[in-house]
């Protein structure tokens, strides 16, 4: 159905204006009101990843190796070599350790564990190099690069160690429901363990969660400093080396944030340590020098603050929560099980310029960054390689982006939209849809499919097959008619990206131009 042309107080009749918008290049916004969002931050934004120039449609994943198991793999683990050539990748699933390397998968001869929830820590002493385990559970587990064996560790039940942390070439273990952290003498993995009381600085109680590393300049240089974060929120910072030694071992602050969300809510970014709370994913030292009351104001998720806390509220119990950092990618990524032991999304962040996105489609259970390469835990036994391939497991890659709702610099005045032209960057196996949405209805097609006519609105009108495109990437500026009435619009871009070819797709959004006919004023 035709749109009947805008009534205009102007005489010589509607005049067409264009007008340029950037591509949603600083990511998922769902905090700014939705009549004043930036033109380079977008409403949805669906297995799009923000570059700082463009948008692009996200790598797909293919399965990498096959426990036999019906559980989730839920603890992937590098074991990181001297040798490159000897790395290997171990996965986890119900009782036992699985070699997970290469698409065959091995069981290893830890077959008897209690939780197939662990974490784990690389350490390298001079009697060698070891990738070293617990779950709070079972005793810890050590692999040398041949064998695994269960180091002997005196002075405390060491099957109580849930988390660990390498600081000063010492091993830091922290048991299940304590206030107290233990740890070994120097370059050493077994032995008689230490312990060390934290409670008295816990003012508001319950037991140490994690522990981490931060690098801190205290004028003399940066130096490395103790981090232990407790279930209640409080971030307990040393500097030293010797915790048995006063002199070598002294209290930097006790800082409160919000609560940490599960064991594996640590990671290292950019040099700081980001912490995942119930109030977004934190960085420690923007934390350390606010108030409790406003650290959601330094977060990193501030941007996506409304949907991370939905996220913590209705799902923060359940396992799977994770951060970890893929640097070949520039990716930061939350890991938000949805249901336990099934299906989850993923919050992702560019690590170059702090824009967001959402991946859907992903069911991890965990992830794991090994050799550069990024794979993920899934929910029925088999490990996944993901930012990798075509396709999500044979089936296609659905990607939906809304950018910001746009008044084009007149805000009382009716417009009639007509004309879309997308700046693409693609190697032409996927064709985008495109629609126009005015004043804020983009609920009404939330959940159109990517091609065909839907309410009047082509998403298929421009004749992809023009292009003569041979597999490289080209730039391409075809113009599409678009129908939409309103005093403000915004660009819906979705497409199901499906092809033979096994290499990843490469499709771009660069930015839009607009034509469109001014009404009178309302």
């Amino acid at each position: 159905m035709l749109v009947a042309p805008l009534r205009s107080n102007n005489t010589r009749g509607n005049i067409a204006s264009g007008a340029s918008m950037p591509a949603p290049v600083k990511g998922w916004n769902d905090k700014s009101p939705l009549a004043a969002m930036s033109p380079e931050q977008a409403l949805q934004l669906d297995n799009w990843f923000p570059q700082p120039a463009y948008v692009e449609l996200r790598k797909g994943w293919a399965q990498h190796s096959d426990t036999s198991e019906t559980t989730p793999v839920k603890t992937l683990m590098a074991y990181q070599a001297p040798n490159s050539a000897n790395d290997k990748l171990f996965g986890v699933s119900n009782d036992t350790i699985y070699n997970v390397t290469g698409s065959s998968a091995s069981a290893t001869s830890v077959t008897t564990l209690t939780s197939a929830e662990l974490q784990h820590v690389n350490f390298t002493t001079s009697g060698g190099s070891y990738l070293y385990a617990v779950n709070g559970a079972d005793l810890p587990v050590a692999f040398d690069g041949t064998s695994w064996t269960n180091p002997a560790i005196t002075g405390v039940d060491e099957s109580t160690f849930i988390h660990l942390n390498v600081f000063k070439n010492r091993l830091f273990f922290i048991p299940k429901n304590s206030t107290k952290f233990w740890y070994l003498a120097v370059d050493s993995i077994a032995g008689a363990a230490t312990s060390f009381e934290l409670g008295g600085l816990m003012s508001l109680g319950g037991y140490v969660m994690a522990m981490g590393t931060i690098t801190i300049d205290g004028g003399s240089g940066p130096d490395d400093h103790a981090v232990f974060v407790t279930s209640e929120g409080q971030v307990i910072v040393y500097q030293g080396s010797d915790p048995s030694d006063s002199n070598a071992w002294a209290l930097v602050g006790v800082y409160s944030i919000s609560p940490p969300i599960g064991r594996r809510c640590l990671t290292k970014i950019a040099g700081d340590l980001g912490i995942l709370t119930t109030s977004g994913l934190l960085p420690l030292s923007k934390a350390m020098v606010v108030d409790r009351a406003a650290v959601a104001n330094v977060a990193l998720t501030d941007d996506i603050n409304n949907t991370f806390t939905r996220s913590a509220q209705g799902y923060g119990s359940n396992f799977g929560w994770q951060i970890i950092v893929h640097p070949k990618s520039n990716m930061c990524i939350v890991n938000v099980p949805l249901v336990a032991g099934g299906a989850s999304h993923q919050y992702v962040m560019n690590t170059l310029h702090g824009a967001w996105c959402r991946f859907t489609n992903q069911a991890a259970a965990c992830f794991e960054v090994f050799q550069d390469r990024l794979f993920f835990g899934g929910q029925d036994g088999k490990v996944y390689e993901a930012d990798s391939a075509s396709q999500d497991g044979g089936e296609p890659i659905t990607a939906d982006m809304l950018t910001s709702y746009q008044y084009y610099q007149s805000k009382g005045t009716l417009k009639q939209w007509k004309m879309v032209q997308t700046l693409l960057t693609s190697d032409g196996r996927v064709a985008p849809g495109l629609i126009m949405v005015s004043d804020f209805k983009d609920g009404a097609v939330s959940y159109l499919p990517a091609q065909g006519t839907i309410s009047g609105s082509n998403w298929d009108e421009v004749d992809w097959d023009e292009f003569d495109w041979g597999g490289a990437d080209e730039v391409t500026n075809k113009w599409q008619a678009v129908r939409a009435v309103g005093l403000c619009a915004a660009i819906r871009i979705k497409v199901v990206a499906e092809t033979a070819n096994a290499s990843p797709i490469s499709l771009k959004v660069n930015g839009f131009n607009v034509i469109y006919e001014r009404g009178g004023f309302l």
